[in-house]
């Protein structure tokens, strides 16, 4: 009984010393850009488009009944390998995409409505989930967009047609040591 209250009387000596007080983010993904240069100097602010900053009907998210228009972001390069909601491996230079609730396989065309290029993705994994987020894409069809540098782009979705995906490729069974 005595050591438990001699180690409880001691934990405030021992308990890290950044408890409290905001440090430095070393984990931001490629749509949470850092605000200063390698250097320490603050990086020049860019106005985004004109296009994106127009404004909403009361929402991020719209249907026009040509297609679905709202924001796409694209898959950091640590995803790259990793098993998808279809169980296909993430291929950052493919022509792949994420959508909560086109069937997976679904061929969709991607118009960027800031400079008007349009690529075609498949849609092989979930998500984004990040509210007013409607796609992410792969980094090769976020270069091919236009939107590598802003990490986010207003966009319109449109469903082309439906292929159905292959079967996965299968997982070798783990052997023990």
């Amino acid at each position: 009984m005595l050591a438990l209250v001699s180690a409880l009387l001691c934990l405030p000596l021992i308990t890290p010393s950044t408890w409290g007080m905001e440090v430095e983010r070393t984990d931001l993904e490629p749509w949470e850009p850092a605000m200063e240069e390698p250097d320490g100097t603050a990086a020049p602010w860019v106005p985004p488009s004109a296009a994106q900053d127009e404004p909403d009907s009361g929402s991020d998210i719209a249907d026009d009944g040509v297609g679905e228009v709202g924001y796409a972001s694209y898959y950091g390069q640590r995803f790259h390998g990793r098993r998808t909601a279809s169980g296909h491996p993430f291929d950052a230079s493919g022509s792949t995409a994420a959508h909560r609730t086109l069937p997976l396989g679904t061929e969709v065309s991607i118009t960027n409505l800031a400079n008007g290029r349009v690529v075609t993705a498949t849609i092989t994994d979930r998500g984004p989930f990040i509210r007013g987020r409607i796609i992410d894409v792969s980094r090769a069809l976020a270069a091919r967009l236009g939107f590598i540098h802003l990490g986010k782009t207003k966009v319109r979705v449109a469903v082309r047609g439906f292929k159905p995906l292959d079967l996965p490729p299968r997982r070798r069974p783990r052997t023990p040591r």
